[in-house]
């Protein structure tokens, strides 16, 4: 979990706090280690990786999620989760690219402006790195179009290097 404060700008909160987790495989049973994950955390947005499946697990305290998953084989999708409390929500389908898994949503909070993604980058698809990058660059763009006041993403990009204490480095690392 990442606890991001964001400097007094928005006023009564001070923090969001968000969160990030690779599930492998989401299903009723992982929902209720989700749901103690949230709630210890106390978390505002939880990004889940690895979904491996379109079926909607609900968070109690959290909106429906927003899922994306290509169904191509038994790995990747991604849910994103935004706390109740997160109001004017707008699913961005125009950054989701080719070759991973993504989803972009924008939301206000305490009058700040936000783009949040849950990303998924295939280990073995050779475009798929390559693709995420592409989005990154294209939701730069598009905060900056729209005065978008924070930018964030989360996401399993499968990149090992042993310079972030990984026994290996991979060709994503």
């Amino acid at each position: 979990m990442t606890s991001i404060n964001i400097i007094s700008e928005l006023q009564t909160k001070n923090t969001l706090s968000l969160g990030q987790i690779n599930i492998c495989g989401l299903s009723a049973y992982s929902s209720l280690a989700l749901n103690q994950y949230a709630r210890d955390c106390k978390l505002d947005i939880l990004a889940v990786s690895e979904t491996k499946t379109e079926e909607i697990v609900v968070l109690q305290d959290f909106k429906e999620p927003i899922i994306h998953s290509s169904g191509k084989d038994s790995t990747g999708g991604v849910a994103l989760y935004l706390h109740s409390s997160i109001e004017n929500t707008t699913t961005i389908s125009a950054l989701q690219g080719k070759h991973f898994e993504s989803v972009w949503v924008l939301c206000e909070i305490e009058g700040k402006t936000l783009l949040v993604a849950s990303v998924y980058v295939h280990h073995d698809e050779p475009q798929s790195l390559k693709g995420f990058l592409e989005s990154v660059e294209q939701a730069s763009s598009f905060c900056s179009k729209n005065h978008v006041d924070y930018l964030y993403i989360m996401g399993d990009l499968n990149s090992r290097n042993i310079a972030w204490s990984d026994r290996i480095t991979n060709k994503h690392g």
